[in-house]
């Protein structure tokens, strides 16, 4: 026993012995000789009744009286020409004529199809290769019809069918009725989630209305201060010349008072 994560990573390794046990043989091999030597091709039917454990089957069809027989679940539809009623034989050699047909204007393929799939299908398939569109029910009515009972048959083959339509339709209610909820059911999760969303709503709207208060208050201060204009130095020059000529303009000039006063008032 190997356990690795790959081929060519084995992490352990051991070895597991195990006993074998011998079944008993579900026959006497001196009874099957050629099968115990394994001699296949020479098997008398004596030695291969053995085996089966029962007469084997002679193949012939089950008459009741000639060429006539019981139709049930096993009988096949090339074997409906031996049916008790007309409806049954003419099914029965409907389509192997249909197949001869085929084969004649050169559609073998088709007509092997017909053969492999349809003349040698037993009555039990019918509803398997209908593909639902004959229920075992109804393939009832169709061995009635087969075996002589026309009228019993036909009624149990449409009772059948309105039951399977009707069972078929509540199916279907059924299935819509769980789409519906299924799809009802997010939508009822949407209007909770609103209401939950509706409840925290008021407190994110606060904080805004707070954050747009204090905003404004920030911006406030400077809206009301004056915005100062850049002047370009060449005006500021021209001013600054203009300023002192009008302040020498209107200096008085200071008079000298000569020495000679300035002795006879001491």
């Amino acid at each position: 026993i190997m356990i690795g994560t790959s081929v060519e990573d084995i992490v352990l390794q051991d070895k597991l012995e195990v006993e074998g046990t011998i079944s008993a043989p579900t026959c006497d091999k001196t009874l099957l000789p050629n099968y115990a030597v394994g001699n296949l091709r020479n098997i008398p039917d004596e030695e291969f009744a053995a085996l089966l454990g029962h007469p084997i089957p002679d193949g012939k069809l089950p008459f009741y009286k000639k060429n006539r027989m019981v139709i049930d679940y096993n009988t096949t539809f090339q074997e409906l020409r031996y049916s008790k009623r007309w409806i049954g034989r003419l099914v029965g050699k409907a389509i192997p004529w249909f197949v001869r047909v085929l084969r004649k204007f050169g559609n073998r393929v088709l007509a092997n199809t017909l053969v492999m799939g349809v003349v040698h299908q037993p009555m039990r398939g019918m509803s398997r290769f209908s593909q639902g569109g004959l229920r075992m029910s109804q393939l009832d009515g169709l061995i009635m019809i087969f075996n002589g009972h026309f009228f019993k048959g036909l009624h149990h083959f449409f009772k059948e069918g309105r039951k399977y339509k009707r069972l078929a339709k509540e199916e279907k209610k059924a299935e819509e009725a769980k789409k519906k909820e299924l799809e009802a059911a997010p939508k009822a999760e949407e209007p909770a989630k609103e209401a939950e969303l509706a409840v925290e709503q008021p407190k994110v709207e606060e904080v805004v209305v707070n954050e747009e208060n204090v905003a404004l208050e920030v911006e406030q201060p400077l809206e009301e201060t004056e915005v100062i204009e850049e002047v370009p130095a060449e005006e500021l020059a021209t001013e600054e010349s203009h300023v002192e000529e009008a302040f020498i303009e209107e200096e008085a000039p200071v008079e000298e008072t000569p020495a000679e006063e300035v002795k006879e008032n001491e």
